[in-house]
Formats: structure tokens, C-alpha cells, sequence
């Protein structure tokens, strides 16, 4: 199975996230939907790419055949390492520089427990992300 497919797709995904993020931030924006707008787009984007990479695995595999699950993992994992954390500095750095969102005082400038819940909850999506992958 040509790994290194879902290795530059996974790479590619990373690329567009940031405009995923803002895409959404300013979808919810037009929409006025403010409350708890960091952490439900932080953990949407990152659950639909780790879908989408679980999908993309499936369908090399099913046109490839199965790879050992060690090296499978590895091609999946290593690309993503570190993304989640990357996306959530942009986040929040976005968030304490947009004019549009101080007008959301605990959106402009999240604090400390706000932080912390997102951090939770974006562990929770790569825990499962790891989980599904392993199940393959």
C-alpha cells in the first residue's frame, strides 16, 4: 500500500486547517453563535480531519490491500504529531487579536479553565482518533 499517499494527504491537511478554523469561526460569527465557539471548532475541525484520515486509510487499504498495523500507525501518526497543539495557538492567538471577537470577552481572551477544557477536549478527540486506528 503506498503509505506515503496518506502521509502527503495527511501533510496536506495540516496545510488547511488554520483556514478551516476561520472558516468556521466566521461562519458562526455571521451566525452570532459565540458561546463556547473555540472549543467547538477546535474540536470539529480536528475530528472531521481525523475522520477523514481514517476514511482516506480505508479506502488505500481496500484498494491496496492491509499494511502491518506498526508501520500503518506510524504513517498515520507521524504526520499529524504536534497538530492539534498548533491549531490551538492559532486559535487563540487569533481570538486575542480579532476586533470581531472582542465583542466576546471569554472568546477575545479565553481564560486559563477555558484553555484547559479545550486542552481536554482535544485530547479526548486524538485518544479516539489513536483508538479507532488501532481497531483497524
Amino acid at each position: 500500500m503506498p503509505l506515503s499517499l496518506l502521509h502527503d494527504e495527511l501533510v496536506g491537511w495540516r496545510k488547511l486547517m488554520k483556514r478551516e478554523y476561520d472558516r468556521q469561526v466566521n461562519r458562526d460569527l455571521s451566525r452570532q453563535n459565540s458561546d463556547g465557539l473555540l472549543k467547538r471548532n477546535l474540536v470539529d475541525v480536528l475530528r472531521r480531519g481525523y475522520n477523514a484520515a481514517l476514511e482516506k486509510l480505508a479506502q488505500l487499504e481496500a484498494e491496496h490491500g492491509k499494511v502491518d498495523s506498526a508501520a500503518r500507525t506510524h504513517s498515520v501518526l507521524q504526520p499529524l504529531e504536534g497538530s492539534a497543539e498548533e491549531l490551538i495557538e492559532y486559535a487563540v492567538q487569533k481570538h486575542r487579536t480579532s476586533c470581531a471577537l472582542s465583542n466576546f470577552p471569554a472568546e477575545h481572551r479565553p481564560s486559563a479553565a477555558y484553555i484547559g477544557e479545550v486542552l481536554h477536549a482535544v485530547g479526548v478527540q486524538w485518544d479516539e482518533f489513536k483508538f479507532k486506528l488501532g481497531e483497524r
